[in-house]
């Protein structure tokens, strides 16, 4: 509410990609995001994520799977940056985000 009050609209954080659940065979317990696409020249794409990639934390927030990567991505503000703690391919891989602004999908 208060950026509507102060700029009229609402503006949120986005990175250009599309997710799933990981979930540990073994426990059955969510593990983390990985990301099935990263659209081109998206801020993801930018910053090096890659397809395959699975987001543990978000400026150190856990990720447990693709509910808070959609929330805390959101949250953020656009123009800033944010640390990502990702697996890749086994190993952990810190990648510097700068978010983007969510573009505005219009309704039917």
């Amino acid at each position: 509410m208060e950026q509507i009050i102060a700029t009229g609209r609402v503006s949120r954080g986005w990175l250009g990609v599309s997710a799933r659940d990981v979930v540990q065979e073994a426990t059955g317990v969510a593990a983390g995001a990985a990301l099935v696409t990263v659209q081109s020249g998206g801020p993801a794409d930018k910053a090096g994520l890659r397809a395959g990639d699975t987001v543990v934390t978000i400026n150190g927030r856990e990720v447990a799977d693709t509910a808070p990567l959609v929330r805390e991505a959101a949250a953020l503000t656009p123009g800033t940056r944010a640390r990502f703690d990702v697996l890749r391919a086994g190993a952990g891989v810190v990648v510097e985000v700068e978010i983007g602004l969510r573009p505005v999908t219009r309704r039917r």
